[in-house]
């Protein structure tokens, strides 16, 4: 019996060798190649520094340069700038590669969208695919074949799901092979599959460069596509296991020292790493709500935002010297609050909560593209001394300190109020 199998096996080895050039092998390298967190460091400065979060770009590259432009950005002055994913497609091609070609040029900050995302998946697998010369062949047939149609067209209008359908039913006996290796629900030649085709290498690099998350934790802040959670939804918030309810413990790689700032630290690193959600690269990239079942949606018409969770989770922090032994603490929570900046939800549009600033304004949509803008005063508190003394911190009341003083539509908090920024909304209407 044995050796039947191992004859059967030898005898299905030699067949896909035969009918592809190569030994078959259906193990999927890793598509996703996500990279979960990424730190961002902002060095003290004796000069202002601002920091510029710009939402959903979508390819609308003529509004991006507007923007800037309205807002001055200047990386010479020590300008900061920081997207919030899905800086490409659904607007005009051209416009994408252009918005690509930049951020990569300049080497910008900023974290993946859920588009993004399927452009680096659909270019990782056309690079599987490509990587035997018989998958090479099949893929080649079929992208020519898929141009020479369209130019039969007048129109240019053909149905890509119907295509694939059709070419995949009529393929050759030595193509089924590859067909199978197209993953369930992937839609070819649509734009995300164009798109990661007409990739050069660089634009593909800077695409895999960007974190899920970007952590800054000088201004305790985090970036997300859709957002990251405050807490585990499926226990109460006063869960033993949430991280900001218990007073933060250091993480193996770290030697305890007992100031805010090492304590914050701890703190944001376990909303990173101890929910389980936060760690899931779906939610990170799609969420916009959750449902009464404590299931997470991409939808904004069933369940509750995420916003409102995260929020009042914030809300509870007060600080790490309550007692919290104390009856009277029922509300109060051992942390100190985090914010989070984020895109993905247009529908939604400009969503400014306390915790929370979702600036995906859909540019794309001949709406708006927004930025918020964090004016960083001099010697801001990145350093412990700094902090603890509370020297350099921005002072609303401090007409002497060097703030933005250029035009905005309206100012808003950001920060607790022991190291509140000044900082500023800001948009241009967008053409399309």
């Amino acid at each position: 019996m044995a050796s039947f199998t191992i004859v059967s096996i030898f005898l299905l080895y030699i067949f896909f060798a035969g009918v592809t050039g190569v030994p078959f092998s259906p193990k999927e390298p890793d598509l996703g190649q996500y990279v979960k967190t990424t730190t961002l460091n902002i060095p003290s400065s004796d000069r202002p520094t601002r920091i510029l979060f710009v939402g959903d770009i979508h390819g609308q590259f003529d509004d991006f340069q507007n923007l800037l432009r309205k807002v001055n950005y200047d990386p010479a002055a020590g300008d900061v700038l920081v997207h919030t994913g899905d800086i490409i497609t659904r607007g005009a091609a051209d416009g994408s590669k252009n918005v690509l070609d930049w951020m990569a040029k300049h080497d910008t900050y900023g974290v993946r969208g859920n588009n993004d995302q399927a452009i680096i998946d659909w270019k990782a697998w056309r690079d599987w695919i490509s990587s035997t010369s018989a998958g090479r062949a099949w893929l080649r047939s079929l992208d020519e074949d898929w141009e020479k149609d369209n130019e039969k067209t007048s129109t240019k209008i053909l149905n890509p799901d119907t295509w694939v359908k059709e070419r995949r039913k009529n393929s050759p006996r030595k193509y089924k092979v590859w067909w199978r290796r197209v993953p369930e629900d992937w839609k070819m030649f649509r734009e995300h599959y164009l798109i990661a085709a007409s990739l050069e290498q660089h634009q593909y690099e800077y695409l895999l460069s960007l974190p899920l998350v970007l952590h800054i934790p000088s201004i305790h802040t985090f970036t997300a596509h859709a957002g990251i959670l405050a807490s585990d939804i499926t226990r109460p918030p006063t869960d033993r296991y949430q991280p900001l309810a218990h007073y933060p413990s250091p993480p193996r790689s770290l030697n305890p020292a007992l100031n805010e700032t090492t304590l914050r630290l701890w703190q944001e690193l376990a909303i990173l790493n101890d929910i389980p959600q936060n760690n899931d690269p779906w939610v990170v990239l799609n969420m916009r709500s959750i449902s009464k079942d404590k299931t997470i949606t991409r939808g904004n018409k069933r369940g509750t935002p995420w916003t409102k969770g995260y929020n009042e989770m914030m809300d509870r922090c007060v600080g790490y010297e309550t007692d919290f032994a104390s009856d009277a603490m029922t509300k109060g929570l051992p942390c100190m609050p985090v914010s989070v900046v984020y895109g993905h939800s247009a529908s939604r549009g400009l969503d400014i909560n306390r915790w929370s600033f979702g600036l995906d304004t859909g540019c794309v949509y001949g709406r708006k593209l927004t930025a918020l803008i964090l004016d960083l005063p001099r010697h801001h508190a990145s350093s412990t001394q700094q902090d603890e003394d509370g020297e350099g911190l921005y002072d609303p009341n401090d007409e002497t300190q060097e703030i933005f003083a250029r035009s905005q539509e309206h100012k808003v908090k950001f920060g607790d109020n022991k190291h509140l920024i000044e900082a500023s909304i800001v948009d241009v209407e967008c053409s399309n």
